[in-house]
């Protein structure tokens, strides 16, 4: 039977459908769908005007739905934008069975007592993804799954992907009025790192770095793992009213001057291009401080990979590496499909879903690898 996956990804700038067909012969489902459309009444990811999102959405969807012969029932939706924000806790358990066999109901404990500590931090907010980022065993720390393991204290230091609960709620009801079930919620970075990151990249550290039209992410990835997030409310579109005021030109002819689509012997290429390096400048600073914070700061050595509209510049590339002082290159997918890296996290959402399915149904462990990077994303497969 065919089984079907469709992403969502609904942006500043625009939304995005993917709709894919799930193999059992390969980890990554194939693409018989797209569809884009402009998006309209969404700030800094957030949905500000919910009739013009629909709409934004049901044109994106029609278009993926006549390219793959497909009617759309049910979808996985990315968030991202300003309303992410990483929390961190630990918690300690102590198992007092005779048979101190530590079991999976022991993480699920481990985690709920993680969870509670963050009470206040929760208040109006929403958990998309917790992950379980160190172990300890008898003050020991273990780098395997501790299931089966004996031992009498349990510790583990845990890290929270939240969102605000409306924000999600609104989303949920924008896809719901297209006629559309959402079957879960997903931080735009984890989709987008499960088709343009891979090991060589998370185990010995990475940031990706999305770099949108109102908003930049950045997540950083160590020993196969989130470890940080932040977001900023600056993006490409601050690169385009940039240029618009300096040039006093109208917003429309600066984003052509700054996608390189458009020259004007009026202004030399030295002066737009200093108009465009200096807000990436500014960005790439928030960045670089923040990874200085948290003590990343020229110490990831698989460096940054870029991804995003605002990603598409080389003028970007060039002073990331300026100012990070690391490698810096733009994301492609690792897949044998070719995107443009704006559609990427839609169809990281396919992945993601199909990982899920495979949990469940696949059995000749072709897609077990990867699985087990997405089960800990996922907080009911065991």
């Amino acid at each position: 039977m065919q089984k079907i996956i469709t992403g969502i990804d609904v942006g500043s700038f625009g939304v995005k459908t993917v709709i894919a067909e799930v193999s059992e012969s390969s980890p990554y489902p194939r693409v018989i769908g797209v569809g884009q459309a402009k998006s309209s009444g969404v700030r800094n990811g957030i949905i500000v005007e919910l009739d013009e999102v629909i709409q934004s959405i049901k044109n994106a969807v029609a278009t993926a739905q006549r390219a793959s012969g497909v009617v759309v029932q049910e979808a996985f939706v990315s968030y991202g934008g300003a309303g992410l924000q990483e929390l961190h806790s630990n918690s300690k358990l102590h198992i007092a069975r005779t048979e101190a066999e530590i079991s999976y109901q022991d993480l699920d404990e481990l985690k709920h007592l993680a969870r509670q500590k963050l009470r206040e931090s929760l208040v109006n907010r929403e958990v998309l993804h917790s992950v379980r980022v160190k172990t300890f065993l008898n003050d020991e720390e273990v780098f395997t799954d501790p299931v089966g393991m004996m031992g009498s204290k349990l510790q583990a230091e845990y890290f929270f992907i939240t969102a605000i609960k409306q924000h999600v709620q609104d989303l949920k009801t924008a896809i719901e009025e297209v006629g559309i079930e959402v079957v879960e919620v997903v931080a735009t970075p984890i989709a987008t790192s499960l088709v343009a990151l891979n090991k060589q990249y998370t185990i010995p550290g990475c940031a990706l770095i999305d770099i949108g039209a109102q908003s930049t992410m950045v997540t950083v990835f160590e020993e196969d793992n989130p470890i940080l997030l932040k977001t900023f409310p600056v993006g490409s579109a601050n690169v385009t009213h940039d240029l618009a005021l300096n040039l006093q030109i109208p917003i429309t002819q600066a984003e052509q001057l700054k996608m390189g689509s458009l020259t004007d012997a009026q202004y030399s290429s030295k002066k737009i291009n200093d108009i465009i390096s200096a807000r990436y400048r500014d960005i790439f600073k928030l960045i670089q401080e923040y990874l200085k914070e948290n003590k990343k700061a020229g110490l990831l050595p698989a460096g940054v990979i870029l991804i995003g509209g605002g990603a598409l510049s080389e003028t970007a590339l060039t002073v990331a590496k300026q100012v990070l002082k690391i490698p810096v290159q733009k994301a492609q997918s690792k897949t044998k499909f070719t995107f443009p890296p704006t559609i990427l996290p839609a169809y990281g959402l396919c992945v993601y879903g199909s990982q899920i399915d495979s949990g469940y149904s696949l059995k000749n462990g072709v897609i077990r690898p990867l699985l087990s990077f997405v089960k800990k994303f996922i907080p009911y497969l065991p």
